[in-house]
Order: C-alpha cells, then sequence, then structure tokens
C-alpha cells in the first residue's frame, strides 16, 4: 500500500500550495512543474479509474491534511 500513500503526500503538497484541494487538472499542472513521481492518470486509476475515483483521492487528501 507504499504508492496510494506516496500519491496522497504528493497531493497534500499541491493543496498546500493551493490552499485547498487540487482539481484533477491542476494537480496534472502542479506535477508538471514541480516534477512530481506520479501523474494524475496514475492516481486516477490507482483509486479506481472511474467516476468519483478523483474525489476518493481528495477526500484521502482532506483527511492527511486535517490530522496534521
Amino acid at each position: 500500500m507504499e504508492r496510494p500513500d506516496e500519491m496522497v503526500k504528493e497531493g497534500v503538497r499541491v493543496a498546500d500550495l493551493l490552499g485547498r484541494l487540487p482539481t484533477f487538472t491542476e494537480y496534472g499542472r502542479y506535477r508538471r512543474e514541480l516534477g512530481m513521481k506520479y501523474s494524475e492518470w496514475q492516481i486516477y486509476r490507482e483509486f479506481g479509474g472511474n467516476k468519483g475515483s478523483w474525489t476518493a483521492f481528495q477526500y484521502l487528501l482532506m483527511e492527511k491534511i486535517a490530522a496534521a
């Protein structure tokens, strides 16, 4: 389960820069600018690859941020 944890850490980094949860498009833009490991599409597929996958990822980001 290491890969999803790494994805969430990268997502938290983007959320910190934005001051809110990133959209799919925003994540892609920041990923390219920051040279992060996982693409938005890899995250989408890892979290189910269907409607609601990005929302599931955002929920985990929200939990991680709230726990910090």
